[in-house]
């Protein structure tokens, strides 16, 4: 089962891994809450949540505009709670969960130009089981940090361009 927000990478992914898709943007509630009621749909239950959603800008702090810096926790912490909230929902009535949180090493370490995202990818080092009482002792949270991947996000972040260029 996969989601996003761009229902024409939604539709390739699908076509590729024979996977379950659905277009769900995590910043938007009711999408979420569309995501799981289609996975139970589809696929009979959830077991697992993979929450992977992230976007980043990256500028000085003095450059980074409020917009921007919204639009990362928007996605970066509260689509996590949104997607954590609804799976959390689903894994009581089960009494059991995995969740996994894909996070980021900028959360660990921090760089230049990186002060909105590595902020809005810190909160889930501190606060993985956040907002779950009483359940934690029967929920696996896990959190993964991954260094640098390849994708259009990292390209954007200007790493990669750098990394080679000193290669």
């Amino acid at each position: 089962m996969i989601s996003g927000r761009d229902p024409d990478k939604v539709e390739k992914a699908v076509q590729k891994l024979g996977f379950n898709g659905i277009k769900a943007d995590v910043i938007k509630e009711d999408d979420v809450v569309a995501l799981f009621e289609f996975a139970r749909e589809k696929v009979g239950g959830v077991n697992v949540l993979i929450n992977n959603a992230g976007i980043g800008t990256f500028n000085t702090l003095t450059d980074t505009h409020v917009e921007e810096f919204q639009k990362m926790w928007e996605v970066n912490v509260k689509g996590y709670f949104l997607a954590g909230k609804q799976a959390a929902k689903i894994f009581q009535q089960q009494q059991y969960s995995n969740i996994i949180n894909i996070g980021s090493t900028a959360s660990l370490k921090g760089y230049a130009k990186g002060s909105a995202y590595v902020s809005s990818n810190l909160l889930w080092q501190v606060l993985p089981n956040a907002g779950v009482p009483n359940f934690v002792r029967t929920m696996r949270v896990m959190q993964i940090n991954p260094i640098e991947v390849i994708t259009d996000f990292i390209s954007k972040a200007e790493w990669l361009s750098k990394t080679r260029k000193a290669n």
